[in-house]
C-alpha cells in the first residue's frame, strides 16, 4: 500500500534485455528457500501477483527459468501459462523455457 492507503504497484520496471534494450516487457519469477519447496507457495504467490498486475492493466508477463529447473517450470505449467518453447533467453545467458501470458488470456481462464 502507498502511504495514502491506495494500492501501490509491486512489480519492477520493464526488464532490460541482455543487449541493453528495453522492449517494455515484464518478467515474473520466484525464488524460495528449500524449506519452503513443495508447499504450493510459489504457485499461490505467482497466481496472486498475476491477478494483481493484470487487474492494474499490465498488458502481458513473461516467465523464464533455467532449463534444469523443473520445479519452476512445473509452477508455470500449474498456472496454465502458455509455453513458448525452449529458446535463447533474451534477458539472461543460455536457453530457457519461456512462458508468456497476456492479460486477456489470464483473465479469461
Amino acid at each position: 500500500m502507498s502511504p495514502d492507503g491506495s494500492p501501490a504497484p509491486c512489480w519492477s520496471p520493464p526488464a532490460i534485455r541482455k543487449d541493453g534494450t528495453d522492449h517494455g516487457e515484464h518478467e515474473l519469477g520466484w525464488h524460495l528457500h528449500p524449506d519452503s519447496w513443495g508447499h504450493g507457495y510459489a504457485t499461490e504467490a505467482a497466481r496472486a501477483m498475476l491477478d494483481h498486475v493484470f487487474a492494474a492493466e499490465l498488458p502481458d508477463v513473461w516467465v523464464g527459468m533455467f532449463v534444469e529447473n523443473t520445479a519452476s517450470r512445473a509452477v508455470a505449467e500449474r498456472l496454465g501459462l502458455p509455453f513458448k518453447g525452449i529458446q535463447p533467453d533474451p534477458w539472461y545467458e543460455g536457453d530457457s523455457p519461456l512462458f508468456h501470458v497476456t492479460a486477456k488470456e489470464w483473465l479469461a481462464r
